[in-house]
């Protein structure tokens, strides 16, 4: 649903926390009336008035409503322009308690406030210039980061590292405009305006395409890793399913098939974001159920990150088996680490299991860590080559894909000049990429686009 524009310059008011168990809460009131409404509401214990103290202060005071007081509570008073979002700002913290919010956000609603939409302070922020919207953005990516990786990139992009590198290419494009324009002057004189324009060109060209190369592995870095545990009936899998995420998630039994369907369970491995995922045993079998399981397994083997192949190192595999096996290294050989679980039983030879195999058992603690190193070694030869120096989301992507278009068009038209290139009308397009640079940082942006990048943030951010 868009964000309906109720006034810029309103007085908003939001829970800034998230909703549920915990001791405190934080409510965020923003605009130029923020003071004005608060000090309706608070009583400090200093016995001052909210307009007596100093901004970027922090004090305790009690909410009242119709002289009953309604919570003791800690508020930071601070005055704009120097705030998150420009405007003048409270933010009260309270107990965690559903009542006593909703309460407090309804009292500063009748006193001339209203609800924040989604995004709605840091849209604040953007529209009064704190920051451009390539940071705005980078707060939703911070808060939403699954990974270390993702963390601190996001932290880098908030401090401006991804608006400089679209500074730098619009700059090198203003150098574009004013050397087409420059050879206005010199019409009847040998220059090197073609050359030189080009050669800026180019330029961009190499700074773009590395980040759009690298989008699709971005995935990685938002997301974590996927690992899929795989493999045939009674292999083992749930047993090194449960001894990897801590807990008994997957039912075990001596029974072939017991697993029908896929679990999931994700943790942080390494400081990085990590999604185990147990399947059905693969067979081939005339039961409807399981064999929907083992379709979904194949399903997962495809989209995981890593396969755990895992065998049964205590019983030798039949033809059946062995066929699964390798069809399954044929297609996925830079997924696989090859497991050959049960090594607390007597061990059987299977030709399929290279040397580099790890040998465990579920019944052991310490093969845990073991499997743990094994997997984040793979996951540090995938990411080697998503070592980007940004993370570019999909609205960054399509204009920077609008933009490689562009100047491609524009090289084209310069390459193909016989003479000297009709400069006006390559001024005309380069002003063109600037535009769609310009709206990357929101320096020039619809409406309608700024609705689509703030309705992604929650109410309170």
């Amino acid at each position: 649903m868009p964000i309906t524009r109720l006034g810029f310059s309103d007085t908003i008011v939001a829970l800034c926390t998230a909703q549920g168990n915990g001791a405190l809460a934080l409510i965020r009131v923003s605009g130029p009336q923020a003071w004005d409404i608060c000090s309706s509401l608070l009583r400090l214990k200093s016995g001052k008035n909210l307009a007596e103290i100093s901004s970027h202060s922090v004090h305790a005071a009690d909410i009242y409503a119709h002289s009953q007081i309604i919570d003791s509570v800690m508020i930071i008073a601070l005055r704009g322009p120097k705030t998150f979002t420009g405007y003048d700002t409270i933010e009260i913290t309270c107990h965690n308690n559903p009542i006593i919010i909703q309460t407090i956000i309804e009292l500063i609603i009748q006193a001339g406030g209203r609800p924040a939409q989604q995004g709605e302070f840091t849209r604040q922020a953007y529209e009064n210039k704190k920051i451009d919207l390539v940071q705005a953005e980078a707060i939703n990516e911070l808060i939403s980061a699954q990974t270390q990786q993702a963390l601190k990139k996001s932290l880098s992009q908030l401090q401006g590292s991804l608006s400089i590198f679209i500074q730098e290419i619009e700059d090198i494009l203003c150098k574009s405009v004013a050397w087409c324009e420059s050879s206005f002057e010199f019409l009847d004189d040998e220059g090197d305006f073609h050359q030189e324009i080009y050669h800026f060109l180019l330029e961009i060209t190499q700074k773009i395409e590395p980040l759009l190369h690298g989008y699709a592995a971005q995935r990685h870095i938002r997301q974590g890793y996927r690992v899929a545990l795989i493999g045939g009936v009674n292999a083992g899998k749930s047993s090194l399913f449960n001894l990897m995420v801590g807990q008994k998630r997957a039912i075990i039994s001596p029974l072939a098939g017991t697993t029908r369907d896929s679990i999931e369970s994700t943790l942080i491995m390494g400081g990085i974001t990590t999604t185990f995922i147990d399947t059905a045993g693969l067979r081939i079998i005339s039961d409807v159920i399981e064999q929907e399981g083992i379709e979904r397994s194949y399903g997962e083997a495809h989209a995981s990150d890593i396969i755990l192949l895992v065998i049964d190192g205590s019983q030798p595999l039949s033809t059946q088996e062995e066929m699964i096996y390798n069809d399954l290294i044929a297609k996925y050989p830079q997924k696989i680490i090859y497991i050959q679980n049960k090594s607390d039983l007597p061990a059987v030879t299977h030709l399929i299991v290279p040397s580099s195999a790890l040998i465990v058992s579920s019944q052991n603690l310490a093969h845990k860590l073991l499997l743990e190193t094994k997997i984040l070694e793979k996951i540090a030869q995938l990411s080697q080559s998503q070592e980007l120096p940004f993370l570019v989301n999909k609205r960054h992507y399509e204009l920077l894909q609008t933009l490689l278009h562009d100047i491609n068009n524009i090289k084209n038209m310069l390459e193909a000049a016989s003479g000297a290139p009709h400069y006006e009308l390559i001024s005309y397009h380069l002003k063109q990429a600037l535009e769609t640079v310009s709206q990357v940082t929101g320096k020039s942006v619809s409406e309608n686009a700024l609705d689509r990048v703030f309705k992604e943030f929650c109410v309170g951010k």
